[in-house]
């Protein structure tokens, strides 16, 4: 099971219009309004990477949308070693 976030960055007074278009992607299984270098954190379901590419693709063709950066963490063992 993968987990891929997605960072992205929208022009100023773009974000509200980015968020509603991005909830007409029923790939995308949480979402959140960020402040810092990014605008928005998406999560999307498990795809594969074929999938999360066609995803990606659609993101950066909205309107406003600057950047769409990917993020998969890796999950790390219970017990650190030293």
């Amino acid at each position: 099971m993968v987990t891929t976030y997605v960072l992205i960055k929208t022009l100023r007074g773009h974000t509200t219009r980015a968020i509603d278009e991005l909830r007409k992607f029923s790939e995308i299984e949480l979402s959140a309004q960020v402040t810092g270098k990014y605008d928005l954190v998406i999560r999307i379901k498990n795809s594969d990477p074929e999938q999360i590419d066609n995803i990606l693709t659609k993101i950066r063709t909205i309107d406003g949308v600057t950047a769409a950066n990917t993020f998969t963490p890796e999950l790390w063992p219970r017990r650190w070693t030293h």
